[in-house]
């Protein structure tokens, strides 16, 4: 129970934190002797290798595996990293302390319940929106804005670490 699991994967484009962002939070985190390992679902083994050629060595990175594999996995960790999707529910309810980072979604709907959890956002005008796409900016803009700095915070908070 002494790693962050980090699951940087999500259905929509305005719920996707950027790789490079998931990569920096690692980074850092390892500098600090807190090892990370990642996972994603079936079918998302490229964004599995653009996060371990973005992170450096310190992260290890899992293949994908079935729902119930993720959920022993998720049972383990000291923390979980994530996007707004349906493993970051599953980690909370597995009593996870949880990072969420959150793009068009209603934060006050949809955040983590039955765990202590931080929310990092943007404060967009627009936000909560549909979500499918980005209805306001070329690309999503409530998730792609969110610097590493505030993730990093946000995990180094609940860690204890701050």
């Amino acid at each position: 129970e002494d790693f962050v699991l980090i699951h940087p994967a999500a259905a929509f484009a305005t719920k996707q934190w950027g790789i490079e962002g998931f990569a920096k939070v690692a980074e850092e985190l390892g500098k600090r002797g807190v090892p990370c390992v990642a996972t994603a679902g079936p079918g998302q083994e490229g964004l599995l290798e653009r996060l371990s050629d973005a992170s450096g060595p310190g992260l290890a990175v899992l293949p994908p595996g079935t729902l119930g594999d993720f959920a022993a996995l998720a049972s383990l960790c000291r923390l979980y990293l994530g996007n707004d999707t349906g493993p970051t529910h599953i980690a909370a309810a597995l009593g996870r302390k949880t990072v969420v980072v959150f793009g068009s979604s209603n934060p006050v709907a949809w955040h983590p319940w039955g765990t202590e959890y931080r929310l990092v956002g943007s404060d967009l005008p627009c936000i909560p929106c549909p979500g499918y796409r980005c209805l306001r900016y070329p690309e999503p803009e409530c998730i792609r804005s969110i610097p590493a700095s505030r993730v990093l915070k946000a995990v180094l908070d609940l860690l204890g670490r701050a």
